[in-house]
């Protein structure tokens, strides 16, 4: 039998937080509910706070150990996250490295193996790091002094990490180019290995370029943000999952949910014919809040 893979951040990995204490593989898991659905093994790689970033390098690591993955599920997450990482050895320039580094295999269940990324290795001597940038720390962009000649006075460089990330990174078309990069290779290993893929957005507080197309055709991505969860139970349910009936804190969807994700909402993704965004949905996404940082957003709405 073949397999389906699912990366993403806490929603994919059963995310509980109650006070201080958080909890990890409960019952709100799209990607369990789904293989309790259809009784199809499924391949869960995902970890709290998860980045675009990670996800290439996540499917690397899963082709290196399985050879049936027929499909995969790609959650976009949040804009504003990014990665940082640790070189502790006595080499300032690493010249190789695994893409399995960091990876590691947890307890799962009969039909559901979990994937996971440490942040430090064993030895202390490597670390990668999930970070984001807090709506609290965010001020709007400073003046810029152009020069002749298509010069510029550039003081961010000496501004603090946070500041320089967001509004000469994050914002700019560099954050876009590397976001479109990450899909391209993704495709590739797709299309090398026959799996279909399809990229979604679990709410309409995640940023999704409207065109992912930059270095590019995406030839085994089937489905590109048709509409995201939110927006799809609204359209389907007429409920809002975005407030606290559906919600255990603030974020987390309940099972309920994640079993409508599973059964309903992926079965239209693998029913739809190859697809890009249409018009409706990126009417949507330009009217959303969700971001971008000089629109006005709510204090705890994620970039």
């Amino acid at each position: 039998m073949t397999r389906t893979v699912f990366f993403g951040d806490s929603h994919v990995v059963g995310y509980i937080k109650e006070d201080t204490d958080a909890t990890f593989w409960n019952d709100n898991n799209y990607a369990e509910q789904f293989a309790q659905e259809y009784k199809k093994p499924v391949v869960v790689y995902g970890m709290p706070g998860g980045v675009n970033q990670k996800y290439s390098c996540w499917l690397t690591t899963l082709l290196k150990n399985y050879n049936d993955i027929d499909e995969l599920f790609v959650q976009i997450t949040y804009w504003n996250r990014h990665l940082l990482a640790v070189n502790d050895t006595d080499e300032p320039m690493v010249n190789s490295f695994q893409s399995d580094y960091f990876a590691e295999q947890v307890e799962g269940t009969d039909l559901v193996d979990r994937w996971i990324d440490v942040r430090v290795d064993d030895v202390q001597k490597y670390a990668e790091i999930n970070e984001n940038i807090q709506m609290n720390a965010i001020v709007g962009p400073k003046p810029l002094r152009w020069k002749p000649y298509g010069d510029l006075i550039f003081p961010a460089v000496k501004d603090v990490y946070t500041y320089t990330k967001l509004w000469h990174e994050v914002m700019t078309h560099l954050h876009y180019k590397n976001f479109c990069k990450e899909l391209f290779i993704i495709d590739r290993l797709c299309e090398q290995n026959n799996i279909k893929w399809h990229a979604w957005a679990i709410n309409d507080r995640v940023h999704i370029p409207t065109d992912p197309y930059y270095y590019g055709d995406l030839t085994n991505l089937q489905t590109y943000n048709i509409v995201n969860t939110r927006q799809w139970f609204l359209d389907n349910k007429e409920i809002d999952i975005d407030t606290p009936k559906y919600r255990y804190d603030g974020e987390h969807y309940t099972t309920d949910v994640h079993r409508t994700i599973a059964t309903e909402y992926f079965a239209e993704l693998q029913n739809a014919k190859k697809s890009t965004i249409n018009k409706q949905n990126i009417n949507r996404q330009l009217n959303t809040e969700s971001a971008l940082p000089n629109v006005k957003i709510k204090s705890d709405t994620p970039l």
